[in-house]
């Protein structure tokens, strides 16, 4: 009686249209089904479906809305969105039951600390790996926030948010308690993985002599997507969860501190 779908193909870019067929094809399948048999749809998306805003713009994207005014020049970002408009759809014409949960920065269990197995693929390791090559980190975004969601944690809350009353559509499960990017550089230098902090000029010093050394340059693929495509005038778009952590506590759910 209730789809679980947390398939999805997640890369940034595809040459041809596999990625919508996979994540927005594949969720319409979805909702026809659901729709026939009368199953409840929990539908797993992510918060990055905010895409980019004007940097002078108050807009968030909260859970209780979809579409603020944002952009993306990301494949992956624009079938998620297509993906949540074809579930909201059909729930507003009372063809569907279901939820979405936007999640966020997924990492190992907190149990154990255990990691996916194709770790080669997931975006932030992947950043951390360049900064580790690069040897430097701009000081200035020392303190910029990072969030971390022990998946073990996700799937529990996803589960707990799926008894919640139809009424209540949108999630933002991801943890509550966002580290300084100094406090994940810090302990990356303790495990002997040195990163300096430098200031923006001499990182983007290091970044082109990396570019251009055609031996070292694959080791920037993991910060290329991340330092080209915002413009000065854009930022990405907040996507605050209060309100999903309130019920995450009367549900008897808490998220705790990741720890460095």
């Amino acid at each position: 009686n209730t789809v679980i779908n947390c398939a999805a193909l997640v890369k940034h870019y595809v040459a041809d249209d596999l990625m919508d067929r996979i994540n927005v094809g594949g969720v319409e399948n979805l909702i026809a089904w659901c729709s026939q048999s009368g199953a409840r749809l929990v539908h797993i998306s992510t918060y990055s479906v905010g895409g980019t805003i004007r940097a002078d713009s108050g807009v968030v994207l909260d859970e209780r809305h979809l579409y603020v005014g944002q952009e993306s020049d990301n494949d992956y970002v624009r079938t998620k969105f297509l993906a949540e408009r074809a579930v909201l759809a059909a729930v507003a014409a009372g063809k569907l039951r279901a939820k979405i949960m936007r999640l966020g920065n997924l990492m190992g269990r907190e149990v154990d600390g255990e990691f996916q197995m194709n770790v080669g693929a997931n975006a932030f390791v992947n950043s951390l790996k360049s900064y580790r090559a690069l040897g430097v980190y701009p000081l200035e975004n020392l303190v910029g926030k990072i969030e971390m969601s022990p998946i073990d944690r996700v799937a529990e809350a996803v589960c707990l948010l799926a008894t919640t009353p139809d009424g209540m559509c949108v999630f933002h499960p991801y943890n509550c308690y966002p580290l300084d990017m100094g406090a994940v550089i810090g302990a990356m230098n303790r495990r002997g993985f040195n990163v300096d902090g430098v200031s923006r000029e001499d990182f983007a010093a290091h970044v082109d002599a990396m570019r251009n050394d055609p031996s070292r340059a694959q080791d920037l693929q993991g910060i290329l997507h991340y330092t080209g495509h915002l413009l000065k005038d854009r930022r990405i778009t907040p996507a605050p969860n209060d309100w999903t952590t309130t019920v995450l506590y009367r549900l008897g759910f808490r998220w705790k501190p990741a720890e460095d």
